[in-house]
């Protein structure tokens, strides 16, 4: 199963990190929630979240 997820992640990290992202994102996602339940359609969830997303990944990028 290591393997699996190193394949498919570009960045190949290790699933301890990528539990530790998701849980973060989980928390950034949670404390937008209002602002995401304001939207009105399901693509623009998904693109706000997914905004959220590649906002937290160059974050981590910069560290």
């Amino acid at each position: 199963m290591k393997e699996e997820i190193k394949s498919n992640i570009s960045d190949k990290i290790y699933p301890n990190e990528l539990v530790r992202d998701l849980m973060d994102i989980n928390d950034i996602i949670q404390n937008k929630r209002s602002e995401l339940e304001q939207l009105k359609t399901r693509e623009e969830v998904v693109n706000a979240t997914s905004k959220i997303v590649r906002s937290y990944y160059d974050k981590r990028k910069n560290e």
